[in-house]
């Protein structure tokens, strides 16, 4: 069985199709995943109904994306609470990005991540947390709140960072990086993981991104659920692993971090 740790099923190209996407992911073996909703629209709605019609596969997880601060509706958090009420449920996609050309101003992305993060705290919630570029601030944040449940989605640290971040008590979630071979900085954080700390990813729908001979990122294809095969399978070549091991490894842990067995 797969567990795939973050994905966005609620984004109009799977829900569109969302009987097609569930049964090929389950044929796939993927039988559960946390999907995140990032405050935009209305995919906090569709996120919540596609988890109340999915008990025990999909988990949903609430939160900002700090490429959203800038334009959050008046009344966010008291929404983000509501939601988080209505349902087993986590905190994410929240982060800090140095990066994006929408992100809002850093200042108001910290204040955005660090509200976030004390109500997971508080409720003792698992948070997802997406972060460019911006790795002292987040890890920043982190120390100051021990015993914080989270993880890293889409890791692109380094190892001797991967490293530090679980001593802070992180998982770490590789994606369609690991596939790409010349993408190393991945692998090498990937070797630097504990075991007991691992998670796999599809991020579906984004593309898988592959590296460009001129060092930059395109989207290849549009992803989802069941692609997960292809990062499980990369993930146990690089770690010379049987792909059984890194699956039963990955869906563990990710069990075990979202309480959802």
């Amino acid at each position: 069985m797969l567990f795939d740790a973050h994905n966005h099923i609620q984004d109009e190209r799977l829900c569109k199709r969302l009987g097609e996407v569930l049964s090929r992911a389950s044929q796939a073996g993927v039988t559960r995943m946390a999907s995140c909703a990032s405050g935009i629209g209305d995919e906090w709605t569709r996120l919540q109904k596609i988890a109340e019609d999915n008990p025990g596969c999909v988990f949903a997880n609430f939160g900002l994306h700090p490429w959203h601060v800038d334009s959050a509706p008046i009344g966010w958090k008291r929404g983000l609470e509501h939601r988080l009420a209505a349902l087993p449920s986590g905190i994410g996609e929240t982060g800090l990005d140095k990066a994006a050309r929408v992100a809002a101003p850093i200042e108001d992305q910290i204040k955005a991540f660090r509200w976030q993060l004390d109500l997971a705290l508080e409720r003792g919630l698992p948070v997802s947390i997406h972060c460019v570029k911006a790795w002292g601030l987040v890890v920043e944040q982190l120390r100051a709140r021990p015993g914080l449940r989270f993880m890293l989605h889409a890791y692109g640290g380094t190892a001797e960072l991967a490293r530090e971040l679980t001593a802070l008590g992180a998982y770490l979630s590789f994606g369609s990086a690991l596939t790409d071979p010349r993408r190393s900085t991945a692998a090498q954080a990937l070797h630097a993981v504990a075991p007991d700390r691992l998670l796999l990813e599809t991020d579906a729908p984004d593309g898988f991104r592959t590296t460009t001979n001129a060092g930059t990122e395109q989207n290849n294809e549009t992803s989802e659920p069941a692609t997960l095969v292809r990062v499980r399978d990369a993930a146990a070549k690089l770690l010379d692993e049987p792909p059984e091991e890194i699956e039963k490894r990955s869906f563990d842990n990710a069990a075990r971090f979202f309480q959802s067995m």
